[in-house]
């Protein structure tokens, strides 16, 4: 120790270092028992690597998702519950080293939390095992690879990750037991760690176990509480910043020199604020310093200045106590202090950006009052305020305070009146201040003094004319030195200061005379010209040559007129165009075509109501309005809207209370004070936020799972389990009330639901089915995680709901129908057999035995139609198997087929589904028609339900190649020569909407797609769907569709119909031909033209085969 070199005392003054005072622009947002809190004193605080907030207390352990707090507490009945509730210190283990949560507690040693099923494994002292933990009170932890480092009352202990052993490592002597108190570890550079102590600093190496000390003395050689270290962190540049129980140490651990920061008034028993109890850098290399008393202090290394943050019970946004426990900073940079008996306090810095100015009624040198009608600034850069009842301010920048000038009935000169509505520096300096119900006033800032102007009197001049209203609105000056004064009810004065007399314009008959005496605002654009706001009447436009006004009024029949006719801002922007706030929109005036543009709530503005509007340096139109304040930009229409949560004053602002000051900051005031902040350092938040599906619902009830609910990856639900909910969360702290989310059921919702701020989705009578939940989120600026969160949800079928139930079913009929069939058909023959027997045997008996005759082919006759009754109800069941014409409507919106089965039942057939957002469209032949076909055409059907529907398949080449397999299965066939052939020729379309793709593959069959008046032949595979010599996998097409393409699937019965004056089969080419005239007409007309053509080409002749045609158009 002789070697160090010991820089006495720094003294902490006011101009040097310190600021006792709290900055009026840091606001603490509170979290308290009654936002969920298990108790109050807040010993540490940490986010995990999903971003969920820790915090340790005297009571549990909590988790903050920004909306809600979860508890851990100790069960004494469950082994796997935390081991205590009372705790010191939280550690988040690096991904890499799996991400673990490990809480340090205060008498039951040390425990990991398993995220995946909520459980705690503890690790606790052990008397006779020398490789458990030296003692249940655990300090700090710290880890690395291999280890974790913890610090305890009895030393520090290395903990083992693979063998879950631990070494001991007690410093010096044993018995000292203020040594062995560890309560801090900081790694450094060389691979070392400091210890902070309750008997000093100490260095330890971990390589060889050795430790060294370091002790501190103040300038009078006095150990006193500098050698009791709660907290330590070490900056960039190799400095340990070291918090005692008396001070600040600053110490370099290189040279091994170090600092005592102390008040001189306090020089040997506290530091500035008593203890130190905790210390982090930020991400700047600021210090903060949590004290035991006196809050919170920010040093500055760079400045060398401390500020001071303290609990102020007339100031909402102060800290809740200055008591300091703990502090953190997390991933978006939000400070959160943890305290003694006061919660937590959380400073989100991006709401300082905007900076507000109030009345305190505990401070004189405050704003004197809360509603802000007028904001100023002069050429000397001063900031002038006026309110309502509270008359005049100057802002004194560099007392940090304002000076009021207010109405005195017994002073002459004084102010007229307390409600100032327009301030104005004229181009020869001369103030001017303009009052509701007061008349204006001349205002010489040396004297204070103020000479009025009003209805009664004009500025004390005998006989001169006087004002027209005493309701100043708004007061400028034009080229010629002239004032413009607005008045409420008393239309335009123009006043000339020299010769104190007046023009007065106001409302009348004369169309060009001004449109309404209420005059809200007036404004002198860059060339010259005057523009008059009035409430009801407009904009005026003052034409100086034939010295009348032109009219702006809104038109309701004409959108290019003005939004409305309450005008209450103009502004003029750096390109020359203006820019009028009015009652239901913000209008851009074209000088060109003299017309407007209206922007309101539709284009994305909270309010319709536009109050005040500056241009910042980059162009960007900043609006002012009843709820929030806006930046528009006019080039691509965005509009970004702030609110009450950003850290407006309100969400309410004031008519003419608005001002660009001359450094570009601008001004914006309201019914609560007012708000001034750089546009430049109004960044978006660029955080992406972590989202995690929180909890899961069945009816209104949780379910709790073997493991949490954002770690699961499927929920296997039974079919009465239909109504669900999920809830969610975007784990991003600046404001999480303005997190929006998107949901979608994967299998149910066709687009994403866009629910806002809301965090819970709810689906009511699901159908069983495969589903995929999935939710994104973003920050409150609308930054979007897309990637998200999400879990599969299966609903299982009932028994009779599965499909093999159904095709079973289905099933057992026709084969009952087909049993009977055979079984009558054999009945029939044998009595046939037996009738020609006895014709044979007793022809001499035919005259006796024909009513006998007769009456066997009535029954014949009887029974073939219940055998076609029978067919025809089977062609029912096939024909429910179909797609039904609304379902297809939805699918396909223009489209047609034309079905037409040459027996009752058909082997052809048709199909269709959309899946995963893609359309699949079938058209199929299959071997042989009437009863054999319709078997076929119900075993395809069923195929593809689980081809496309169960399995998600919807790429046509692989759907083709899965139903040869299940054909080939089913059918057992091998090739052998006496097998059947059974099989079918199929067309496969896919729509891909969004990529305006179309896939198609066939089996036998072409499509065909028309464009713009030309047919287009895309042949398919000259293979069948089943076993065949030469089998290979089907090859798929790929197109490029456009909007208005009509493509044909179809199957060969139309093209082979026998028929015309030849009878001749109509063939394709002429197919093709009737295809392209009619693909320009609607869909129905094309069916109905195809059903005529085919009727009048066979003519008498039978229908030879079963025809199937769809059409489609894009």
């Amino acid at each position: 120790m002789s070697k160090i070199s010991i820089i006495l005392l720094i003294i902490l003054t006011l101009t040097q270092s310190i600021v006792n005072s709290q900055p009026p622009n840091i606001k603490f947002e509170h979290i308290s028992l009654e936002d969920g809190l298990s108790q109050s004193s807040i010993y540490n605080i940490v986010q995990d690597n999903k971003g969920f907030m820790w915090f340790a207390t005297l009571d549990g352990l909590n988790k903050y998702d920004g909306y809600s707090i979860k508890i851990y507490r100790n069960n004494p009945s469950d082994s796997n519950s935390i081991s205590d509730n009372v705790l010191n210190y939280l550690y988040v283990d690096q991904p890499e080293f799996g991400g673990k949560l490990w809480i340090a507690t205060r008498g039951a040693g040390l425990c990991k939390f398993d995220e995946t099923f909520e459980t705690f494994k503890s690790y606790n002292t052990e008397k006779e095992n020398i490789e458990s933990l030296s003692s249940n009170n655990v300090r700090f932890i710290w880890g690395e690879k291999d280890f974790l480092w913890i610090a305890t009352s009895k030393g520090i202990n290395r903990f083992d990750r693979l063998t879950k052993k631990f070494k001991r490592y007690p410093i010096g002597n044993p018995e000292n037991i203020k040594q062995n108190i560890i309560n801090t570890i900081v790694p450094d550079h060389n691979n070392h760690l400091w210890l902070g102590t309750n008997d000093g600093l100490c260095l330890f190496d971990k390589q060889n176990g050795e430790f060294k000390f370091f002790r501190f003395t103040n300038g009078y050689g006095l150990k006193g509480e500098f050698n009791k270290i709660n907290a330590a962190q070490l900056d960039k540049n190799k400095i340990l910043w070291l918090g005692t129980h008396n001070g600040l140490i600053r110490f370099n651990t290189i040279s091994k020199e170090y600092k005592i920061f102390q008040h001189k008034k306090e020089m040997l028993s506290n530091f500035i604020t008593n203890k130190i109890t905790s210390i982090i850098i930020d991400k700047e290399e600021i210090i903060w310093l949590g004290t035991e008393k006196s809050g919170l202090y920010r040093y500055d290394p760079k400045y060398k200045e401390f500020t001071s943050y303290k609990h102020d019970a007339s100031i909402r946004t102060s800290l809740q106590t200055n008591n300091i426990l703990s502090l953190y900073q997390d991933k978006t940079n939000i400070l959160w202090v943890g305290s003694s008996l006061g919660g937590i306090d959380k400073w989100n810095r991006a709401a300082e950006e905007l900076s507000i100015f109030r009345h305190n009624p505990y401070d004189n040198n405050s704003l004197s009052s809360n509603q802000v009608r007028k904001i100023y600034q002069d050429s000397k850069g001063r900031i002038w305020v006026g309110t309502v009842q509270g008359g005049l301010n100057q802002w004194i920048k560099g007392e940090n305070r304002f000076k009021h000038f207010k109405n005195n009935p017994n002073k002459l000169n004084s102010l007229s009146h307390n409600h100032v509505r327009a301030i104005l520096e004229d181009s020869k300096g001369r103030f001017w201040i303009g009052t509701d119900g007061g008349g204006f006033n001349r205002f010489y800032p040396e004297t204070g003094k103020f000479t009025t102007y009003n209805s009664q009197r004009a500025g004390q001049i005998k006989d001169a004319n006087k004002l027209s209203n005493d309701r100043v609105w708004n007061i400028i000056d034009d080229k010629e030195g002239n004032l413009w004064i607005a008045t409420y009810g008393g239309g335009i004065n123009v006043f000339d200061p020299e010769t104190k007399n007046f023009q007065i314009y106001r409302n009348s008959e004369n169309k060009n005379s001004l449109s309404n005496d209420n005059v809200t605002t007036v404004f002198n654009d860059h060339t010259g010209i005057i523009w008059v706001g009035t409430f009801g009447g407009g904009l005026n436009r003052w034409d100086e040559k034939n010295k009348q006004f032109i009219r702006y009024q809104h038109n309701p029949k004409n959108d290019k007129s003005i939004g409305n006719n309450r005008i209450y801002a103009i502004t003029e922007d750096s390109k020359g165009r203006l820019w009028i706030g009015a009652k239901g929109s913000l209008s851009l005036y074209d000088r060109e075509t003299d017309e407007f543009e209206n922007f309101d709530e539709d284009d994305n503005f909270p309010n319709n109501v536009m109050m005040g509007i500056l241009e910042d340096n980059h162009g960007y139109i900043w609006v002012s309005t009843n709820s929030g304040l806006s930046k528009f930009n006019p080039e691509t229409k965005k509009v970004r809207n702030y609110d009450i949560r950003d850290g407006l004053q309100s969400n309410e602002f004031l008519v003419g209370s608005f001002c660009k000051t001359n450094n570009g900051f601008l001004i914006f005031g309201g019914i609560n004070g007012y708000n001034i902040f750089d546009p430049d350092k109004m960044v978006d938040n660029p955080n992406l936020p972590s989202i995690v599906i929180t909890g899961f619902q069945i009816s209104n009830h949780s379910v709790d799972f073997d493991t949490t609910i954002s770690d699961k990856k499927l929920i296997i639900l039974d079919h009465t389990q239909t109504d669900i909910s999920f809830d969610f969360v975007a784990l991003d702290y600046i404001f999480p009330e303005k997190n929006q989310y998107k949901y979608k059921l994967v299998g149910y919702d066709d687009d994403w639901v866009d629910i806002k701020f809301k965090r819970y989705a709810t689906y009511t009578n699901l159908s069983p089915g495969n589903y995929t939940f999935k939710v994104i989120g973003s920050n409150n600026d609308e930054v979007w995680n897309t990637e998200g969160a999400e879990i599969g949800v299966i609903i299982e079928p009932a028994f009779w709901q599965r499909l093999w139930f159904k095709i079973s079913s289905a099933l057992f009929v026709i084969s009952m129908v087909l049993l009977w069939f055979y079984l009558r058909i054999k009945r029939i023959k044998q009595q046939n057999e037996f009738l020609e027997e006895q014709v044979k045997l007793r022809t001499a008996e035919v005259v006796m035995q024909k009513d006998q005759i007769e009456e066997h082919l009535h029954e014949i006759s009887e029974q073939k139609r219940e055998i076609t009754d029978s067919i025809i109800y089977a062609r029912r069941i096939q024909t429910a198997t179909l797609p039904i014409d609304k379902y297809a409507k939805e699918v396909i919106p223009e489209h047609f087929v034309l079905f037409k089965p040459k027996d009752i039942v058909s082997g052809d057939f048709y199909w269709l589904s959309k899946k995963n957002g893609n359309t699949v469209i079938i058209a199929a032949d299959c071997t042989g028609h009437g009863v054999p076909g319709a078997f076929m055409s119900m075993l395809g059907i069923s195929f593809l339900n689980k081809i496309v529907n169960e399995k998600g398949i919807t790429q046509p080449d692989e759907i083709l190649n899965k139903l040869r397999e299940n054909v080939i299965h089913s059918l057992h066939q091998t090739g052998a020569e006496e097998e059947s052939k059974d099989g079918m020729d199929i067309t496969v379309c896919t729509i891909l909407h969004e990529e305006m793709k179309l896939q198609f593959a066939g089996a036998n069959n072409p499509l065909y797609l028309v464009r713009n008046g030309e047919i287009n032949i895309v042949k398919g595979d000259k293979m069948p769907v089943a076993f065949y010599d030469h089998m290979q996998a089907f090859l798929l097409h790929e197109i490029e569709i456009q909007k208005r393409d009509v493509f044909y699937l179809f199957s060969d019965g139309y093209a082979d119909q026998f028929g015309g004056p030849k009878e001749k089969k109509f063939m394709y080419k002429p197919f093709r031909l009737l295809l392209t005239e009619i693909s320009n007409k609607p869909m129905n007309e094309q069916k109905e033209i195809l059903d005529n053509k085919i009727k009048e080409w066979r003519g008498e002749i039978e229908q030879i085969d079963d025809i199937v045609i769809l059409g489609v158009r894009i």
